[in-house]
């Protein structure tokens, strides 16, 4: 990740949260459970990402979509950004995954 896009998140992270429970519209959201079970999602998911979040976290959970993440470490607030992490129909997708509190999975899309 350039110097330049990492900057900007790192003032999105400190940024207090006005609008809790919102997406920004250049981004989605997806929220596994520990045991890689879909409990959240963002409204413009689908259309954003061009995927069905429901079928997304299934290829997840059966490993033949992010197999790698069966190995991410459980510490919370651990994270890994994958440049162009995903391909799809809508165009490549830049992913920050974030553990979560309950060792939740945070997939967000840009």
């Amino acid at each position: 990740m350039n110097s330049m896009h990492r900057g900007f998140l790192d003032d999105c992270e400190k940024e207090q949260l006005q609008h809790s429970g919102e997406i920004q519209s250049y981004g989605a959201l997806l929220i596994l459970s520990k045991h890689f079970e879909l409990t959240h999602w963002s409204e413009n998911f689908t259309e954003f990402t061009g995927f069905d979040p429901e079928d997304l976290a299934q290829s997840i959970s059966n490993r033949s979509f992010l197999p790698a993440l069966t190995a991410f470490p459980t510490q919370v607030g651990h994270r890994s950004e994958l440049l162009s992490g995903l391909d799809s129909k809508k165009g490549l997708f830049d992913l920050v995954i974030t553990r979560g509190n309950d060792e939740t999975l945070l997939i967000e899309f840009f």
